[in-house]
């Protein structure tokens, strides 16, 4: 079973389905149904996929208007929360006591992308290069 099967299975009160969706929008909460671009490699569905997962347990009403200091707010806090369960910093941490040669190294062995690395790191104060 795929990381994203195992993530799905433990949500079984909600629909999920991948989809094409217009160039920008890599995923969608709607109720209680997660829709993630079928167009993005393995890693990015799996971010993504925990992203939606936290929007639909953490936030409230229709965010999608970044305008809103509400709205935005509440996009960080699912962000965050979405990347510190894709990636705990122990595992970080654990990548890092290796003595990795560069941030390629540590986003492969943690089976992310390298912008989404960057992001997490921030979360944590690490920096990469």
């Amino acid at each position: 079973m795929t990381d994203i099967e195992e993530l799905m299975a433990k949500h079984p009160e909600l629909k999920f389905s991948f989809e094409t969706m217009p160039n920008g929008l890599c995923g969608i909460n709607v109720g209680n149904e997660i829709i993630i671009n079928k167009n993005l490699n393995c890693q990015e569905q799996l971010q993504w996929l925990y992203e939606e997962l936290e929007h639909h347990r953490l936030s409230v009403g229709d965010i999608s208007d970044y305008q809103s200091g509400n709205n935005s707010h509440q996009e960080y806090i699912a962000r965050k929360s979405a990347m510190q369960k894709c990636v705990p910093k122990s595992s970080l941490t654990k990548v890092l006591k290796i003595k990795p040669e560069n941030d390629f190294e540590v986003a492969d062995e943690l089976g992310i992308s390298i912008d989404y690395l960057h992001e997490v790191a921030k979360i944590y104060g690490f920096h990469f290069k």
